[in-house]
Order: structure tokens, then C-alpha cells, then sequence
């Protein structure tokens, strides 16, 4: 009876594991699931594009000895701007308070379980996140360079750091991006005009130049990550936003509707 008994309770924690399993989403078909790996037979035919050669941002790469050279310089460049940062600004521990409640939300954008705890998480979170902002502002010329930069005084540096930033596998979410992006607008000189997406493209522009009108157009546009609003950035306005475009076009100036209107009256204008 007591081998009855046992295996009884092993078959009803198996069907409630099971029932557990049925319920749970499949993180690749999770519609907040934007990032995801390259397809391993991509990768067995040319490794070297998909993966980075210089960078690791986010959790897939995260620690692989041949991208060391930059992860300290990610601290040198966490430095740079607390240094710049004003006393009504946020210090470490703001920003790793900042991004702690959002965590789940950061995990939910990835395609496989991260095999990071939260404080590793939160501190890769801050650490990479800050580093891009940085590198944008500082090709922006919003925020300074210092003497000796590696990534500026070679340029070849920053073209790879450039293709890095579009892999795949190397994103993090936008919407934390522009959370750290709003709570470090004081640390950039006449930056307040510029936006996020503008600046990712801007950059972008610099190594893969494109027309202005793409700036111009996504301007407000935000996608899952950095790739994703590259992407965005080459897809046309629907007809519908067009339409609308045009319809407000078509609205005269109030100038000239008073223009217009004593025209109408028989006055001189």
C-alpha cells in the first residue's frame, strides 16, 4: 500500500508540473519577446557576422574573453558621465533603483531564459545601457571627449563598435534605454532637442549614410531595440498617415485666412 501511496503522489505531481507547463507561454512565440538568437544553421555558415567582434551588450555575449578590451572601457565611460552629473542628478544607486522594477519586464524581451541573477542583470542593464547613451551623446557631441579616447582617436574602433551594435544578439531593450536616456538628459550640454531615435540614427548614419528624410521621419518612433528601429527607419508612412500629413498641410494659416476673410469684406490688405 505504501508503494501504491508513492507512486500516487509521484503521478499527481507529475500531472500538476504538466497542467503548470500547458499554461506557460511559449517565450518564442511571447509577443514581448523582441530579441532574439540568430538561427543556428545561419551561424554555421558564417559565425563572424552574426556574432560581435568587439562589443557584448546584453546577456548572450555578456563575458567572452575577446570582448574584454571594451568592457572595461564601459566603466571608464560610467565614470565620465557620474563625473558630469550635477547634484540634482542621478548617482549609481539611483540608476540601479531605476531600472530593479523593471526587471521582469527586461527578461520578458528575451527569447530564452537569462541565465543571470537580478543584481547581475540590473548591473548589465545599467552598465550597457548607460555606455551606448554615452557613445551616442558623445558622437552627438553633447557630451565630451576625453584627450586619449580610444574610440574616437581610431576610427576604425568605432566602425566596429557601429556593426556590433546592430547584431542581433546584441540589443537590449529600447524602452530601457529611454528610461536611462530621460534620467541622464542632465548630463549633456544643449542635448535637450535631441531624441533618442534621432540620436541612434544619427549615429548609425555616420558609418551607413542614408538620406535625412529617415531622420526626420522616426523621429518619434520608438521599436523593440536598436536594430528594430533601424528597420523601422527604412518602412514608408502608411497611406493613412500620409493622408493625414497631407490633411494638415491643407489647413491655411490663420494669417491668411484673415487675409482671405477681409478680402471677402472689400477691405485693402
Amino acid at each position: 500500500m505504501e508503494e501504491n501511496g508513492e507512486t500516487d503522489h509521484h503521478y499527481l505531481i507529475t500531472i500538476k508540473e504538466m497542467e503548470e507547463k500547458i499554461k506557460e507561454t511559449p517565450k518564442l512565440l511571447n509577443k514581448t519577446a523582441g530579441i532574439f538568437r540568430v538561427p543556428q544553421h545561419l551561424v554555421q555558415i558564417n559565425g563572424k557576422a552574426y556574432h560581435p567582434q568587439m562589443l557584448s551588450i546584453g546577456p548572450y555575449h555578456h563575458g567572452k574573453p575577446h570582448l574584454n578590451m571594451i568592457e572595461e572601457l564601459k566603466w571608464k565611460y560610467l565614470g565620465e558621465l557620474l563625473d558630469r552629473t550635477p547634484p540634482n542628478g542621478l548617482k549609481l544607486d539611483g540608476y540601479l533603483k531605476l531600472v530593479a522594477p523593471i526587471e521582469n519586464q527586461i527578461r520578458d524581451c528575451y527569447s530564452e531564459c537569462i541565465p543571470f541573477n537580478g543584481s547581475d542583470l540590473i548591473k548589465m542593464m545599467v552598465l550597457d545601457g548607460l555606455f551606448i547613451i554615452e557613445i551616442l551623446s558623445k558622437c552627438a557631441k553633447v557630451a565630451p571627449t576625453r584627450p586619449g579616447d580610444p574610440i574616437f582617436n581610431m576610427v576604425w574602433i568605432l566602425s566596429l563598435l557601429g556593426t556590433d551594435l546592430l547584431q542581433l544578439e546584441n540589443q537590449i531593450p529600447f524602452f530601457l534605454l529611454q528610461t536611462l536616456f530621460e534620467n541622464t538628459r542632465v548630463t549633456r550640454s544643449g542635448g535637450d532637442d535631441q531624441s533618442l531615435p534621432k540620436l541612434v540614427l544619427a549615429f548609425i548614419n555616420d558609418f551607413m549614410p542614408r538620406p535625412d528624410e529617415l531622420l526626420k521621419r522616426i523621429r518619434n518612433v520608438e521599436g523593440k531595440h536598436r536594430l528594430d528601429l533601424f528597420r523601422l527607419s527604412f518602412i514608408p508612412p502608411s497611406p493613412q498617415q500620409e493622408q493625414r500629413r497631407k490633411d494638415v498641410q491643407l489647413i491655411p494659416s490663420v494669417e491668411k485666412l484673415n487675409r482671405g476673410w477681409n478680402q471677402v469684406q472689400g477691405y485693402k490688405v
